[in-house]
């Protein structure tokens, strides 16, 4: 929270941060510094698939926060996608992640 607060004092347009979406709790109170700072702060936030964190719950708690800030945020899943073949048990490697891609993005956008 430190850090945050610290960020949106400095706050410099371009300047992004890192928030993992394991830890939900954390991720909207450092989201409600950010609103209450009126600083439009892009997110990368990771954790998504692999990690165990959903896509669904982390768009949710995106959009309720700051719905207009949304789009400035990226939801990651690297390893759910890289390695979806695995779960799915096919050879088809680009398949199975493209397959993963749209499942996710199906998820996110029915939020």
């Amino acid at each position: 929270m430190e850090v945050a607060q610290k960020l949106s004092a400095w706050h410099t347009p371009g300047m992004g941060a890192v928030l993992g979406a394991t830890a939900l709790d954390e991720l909207e109170q450092v989201l409600w510094i950010f609103y209450d700072s009126h600083k439009e702060l892009p997110l990368l936030v990771p954790g998504v698939g692999a990690q165990g964190a959903s896509a669904a719950e982390t768009a949710k708690l995106l959009r309720s926060v700051w719905a207009d800030a949304m789009p400035l945020h990226r939801i990651n899943s690297s390893s759910a996608i890289a390695y979806a073949y695995k779960k799915t048990g096919t050879e088809d490697f680009v398949g199975a992640a493209l397959a993963e891609i749209k499942r996710m993005n199906s998820e996110i956008g029915s939020i």
